[in-house]
């Protein structure tokens, strides 16, 4: 018998369990998976939550590094945009939708227009698109119109997704502009 699990119910205990070769199969599903993850990070294993624990806490340092390294290339990327039009659209790699976000203000606070930054692959892109909202919901509403895009926003900010290739993008902002 092999109890797999119990928790407090109604007054009582609820127990979850296992027997016979039912319980030998959980055992040596256990076993294979220890295995398998004990291989992985190379310890043997009676020491694979000690790894698990030394890999989350270097995850967390590296997720921590990423973000520092791309706020700064949001500092660069603002100081060195130069706006000739009122509307501009960046593309680029490995942002999630908040730091896009940040990117699209930082730019429309430095420049006006409207500012729209993408990131993504081939025919999937994430947006953040900023604006004064007075120009920038007619615009969408376009822009929303000619490409296949899920999203929206309010008070000068928009995000979403597009699902269209990139030159296709480009082409609609310049019809737009």
């Amino acid at each position: 018998i092999k109890i797999l699990t119990s928790c407090r119910n109604k007054g009582g205990i609820r127990i979850w369990a296992v027997c016979g070769n039912r319980a030998l199969a959980d055992y040596n599903q256990k076993c294979d998976s220890a295995a398998k993850i004990s291989s992985l990070l190379c310890t043997p294993q009676d020491e694979i939550a000690k790894a698990v624990e030394k890999q989350l806490e270097t995850q967390e340092k590296l997720s921590y590094q990423i973000g520092g390294l791309k706020r700064k290339l949001v500092a660069e990327i603002t100081d060195n945009f130069d706006a000739i039009e009122s509307l501009s659209a960046i593309f680029v790699d490995g942002f999630d939708i908040k730091e896009l976000q940040n990117l699209a203000d930082a730019l429309h606070k430095k420049s006006g227009g409207i500012r729209a930054v993408f990131s993504g692959e081939i025919s999937e892109f994430f947006f953040a698109i900023c604006g004064n909202a007075q120009d920038l919901d007619p615009w969408f509403k376009e822009f929303k119109a000619k490409l296949n895009v899920r999203g929206g926003g309010r008070n000068g900010i928009v995000q979403g997704t597009v699902y269209a290739t990139k030159e296709s993008i480009l082409g609609v902002i310049n019809e737009l502009d």
